[in-house]
């Protein structure tokens, strides 16, 4: 479970103040519902006093990894949290407190079923996809809220990752596909401002389903996100808006298949594809908000580093000859290798599998 993988790095790595707390509220918290007896103190604190948090929202439905991007400086400083106690002290006490948990928690794991039920909600599901199709594409139907369709509308390029994702037997996810306006014809002379036009409508759903579910007293989903084409610009240039703000954090993965926008700096690519410059090269500045999407744990490229860093939230798949990711600069001509990235929806699908129960 998330709260025994955040306690173990919480006993490893430099945190803040605030995600002490927020950590000592999930045990609290766990304790009380399962009837775990003993009392859970904030380290350094003596008595009966319990802990008081003071974390914001988002640390009630976050691990204490993501909760350590948000904390983070710009300069990638973190604090080391000082106690009146020795830390060795401290760290025993949350194993011996987490001991305690898993022997209450074992035989509630033990019986959670294999298949995971489909989601009746959004809010109900451990995760949502909204997926971006390419230009061009066609829509889909069952329209919720002028913004995503229910059927179809995600694009022959991502079909299979979508389909992958209901089926998934582990984790429950609610997809959906933005009804952004893709259609251009033959001309780009409305390229930029329908690509903002959908960012901008991105950006909304991603804040309704937020906001939504957290009024609703529910846990806020993992959200998800995948494009193609002029999709992929689409779901780029939310996640530049999104940096920075309160609902970053609640981006846990993305997914760009052929991205117009693909900038030679950005640091996302998938291992095997080369560095480029897209047909519409977004800016430095607009790439360095999307790097600040991380998270703080182990890497899914390279497992055997143990050592825990932050590493991208995004992930980007560029063909070679891809006409829109890698433009005539860089060798790319072909509407074939732009119309073939289905192969890799294996890899995406693990990839943001693994950001929601494997990076800590």
């Amino acid at each position: 479970m998330e709260i025994l993988a955040d306690a173990y790095l919480f006993t490893q790595l430099p945190i803040s103040p605030a995600s002490v707390e927020a950590l000592w509220q999930k045990l609290h918290n766990i304790r009380g519902l399962f009837g775990v007896s003993q009392d859970i103190k904030t380290p350094g604190e003596s008595g009966s006093r319990r802990l008081v948090s003071r974390a914001s929202n988002s640390f009630h439905r976050k691990g204490l990894c993501n909760m350590l991007k948000m904390s983070r400086s710009k300069t990638g400083a973190s604090v080391k949290v000082r106690s009146r106690r020795s830390p060795a002290r401290w760290r025993v006490r949350l194993a011996a407190s987490i001991g305690a948990i898993c022997v209450v928690l074992t035989p509630v794991m033990a019986a959670t079923p294999a298949h995971a039920s489909v989601p009746p909600s959004k809010c109900g599901a451990f995760a949502v996809l909204i997926s971006a199709r390419g230009v061009n594409a066609p829509g889909g139907s069952n329209l919720q809220d002028g913004r995503t369709w229910l059927a179809g509308g995600m694009g022959d390029q991502l079909q299979g990752l979508v389909t992958s994702m209901q089926l998934d037997t582990q984790i429950s996810v609610w997809t959906e596909s933005l009804a952004w306006d893709a259609n251009l014809g033959n001309s780009v002379l409305n390229y930029d401002s329908k690509v903002n036009a959908g960012a901008s409508m991105l950006v909304t759903e991603i804040k309704s389903i937020v906001d939504g579910c957290r009024g609703q007293n529910y846990t806020i989903p993992n959200i998800f996100l995948a494009g193609h084409s002029g999709g992929a610009d689409v779901v780029a240039r939310a996640l530049a808006t999104l940096s920075g703000s309160g609902y970053q954090s609640y981006v846990d993965g993305a997914i760009t298949y052929g991205d117009p926008s693909t900038s030679f700096v950005q640091d996302w690519n998938a291992p095997q594809f080369t560095q480029s410059a897209g047909l519409f090269a977004r800016s430095d500045s607009q790439t360095d908000k999307i790097k600040a999407i991380d998270y703080y744990g182990w890497s899914y490229d390279s497992p055997q580093i143990r050592q825990p860093n932050y590493w991208p939230r995004v992930r980007a798949y560029c063909n070679n000859s891809d006409w829109a990711c890698r433009g005539t600069v860089f060798g790319g001509w072909s509407n074939a290798a732009h119309n073939n990235y289905s192969q890799y929806n294996g890899d995406a699908k693990n990839f943001l599998k693994f950001l929601v129960t494997s990076t800590n």
